[in-house]
């Protein structure tokens, strides 16, 4: 992945934050807990998503935890991909 946006987006030349649309992260990790409460947290900068993925859970009142992407850039991608093994073709 080159881009991180679609040439049709372009609208006659290529972006000039091709940099920023690589990187950019938008995620929400939601956990939610035993006692029907839900967590959230955002997560706007790619370290912080790679850093949350690594950390393991030391609560186990979670019976939950989902993510919620709402770009998907390079960076999200490829981090989600390998930390959750998630197929490229998918």
């Amino acid at each position: 992945m080159e881009i991180g946006t679609t040439p049709a987006k372009w609208h006659g030349s290529p972006p000039v934050d091709r940099d920023d649309r690589v990187k950019k992260t938008k995620v929400c990790r939601l956990d939610y807990l035993d006692t029907g409460k839900v967590e959230a947290k955002q997560i706007h900068v790619s370290e912080d998503l790679k850093t949350e993925l690594k950390a393991t859970t030391t609560n186990s009142n979670i019976q939950l935890r989902l993510y919620v992407v709402e770009d998907l850039s390079r960076d999200v991608i490829e981090l989600l991909g390998y930390h959750l093994g998630i197929e490229p073709a998918f």
